[in-house]
């Protein structure tokens, strides 16, 4: 019976519960994002909060995409991004900046995008982890950062989707120990 009770925990512990609502976020040029954020709880099961993934009727943003560590440690970053195409109206361009901060700051621009399976894939360029991009990597605080897609298509049309992301600060205490190189203790002398 005790066994039967400890199933039952742990159900209730995982399980947790999820709500869904808007967030408006200030974005550089004093413009504002509202964005649909989905909160898992209880908190611990969870490496931060989970942005809902933005679309349109044309292409949406996958998740899994953001700020990794390069391999091996260069104390450096790059970031990973995807769209998911929906419809025939391909793109001509693609750019993705992080519009977070004050001044906006480009990771990505693609001006001949390829699909593969209906999905494009962008990658930044390493960024040391000096740059100050990368501030925000330093708050013991969940960070959140939003991406604006910028996205032309071959019938003329114009998009722009934003996408957050939060970084918990569990995933950048993991990111800075994956990416900070620490030397060789001293050798003891004979």
């Amino acid at each position: 019976m005790k066994a039967c009770y400890f199933l039952l925990a742990a159900i209730a512990m995982t399980s947790g519960c999820a709500t869904i609502h808007t967030e408006t976020h200030q974005t550089s040029g004093g413009e504002t994002a509202t964005l649909e954020v989905e909160r898992a709880w209880p908190r611990f099961l969870s490496w931060g909060v989970l942005m809902m993934p933005a679309r349109n009727a044309h292409f949406e943003v996958p998740s899994g995409m953001g700020a990794a560590p390069v391999r091996p440690a260069t104390n450096g970053i790059y970031y990973v991004f995807a769209l998911v195409w929906k419809d025939g109206d391909l793109p001509t361009s693609v750019t993705v900046a992080d519009v977070t901060d004050a001044r906006a700051v480009i990771l990505v621009n693609d001006p001949a995008p390829q699909l593969t399976n209906s999905t494009w894939g962008g990658r930044s360029a390493i960024l040391p982890l000096n740059d100050s991009h990368l501030n925000w990597l330093q708050s013991t605080e969940d960070a959140v950062r939003i991406y604006r897609f910028n996205v032309a298509t071959i019938s003329g049309h114009e998009f722009q989707l934003d996408q957050a992301v939060t970084y918990s600060s569990r995933y950048t205490a993991f990111l800075k120990r994956c990416l900070i190189k620490h030397p060789p203790p001293p050798r003891p002398q004979r």
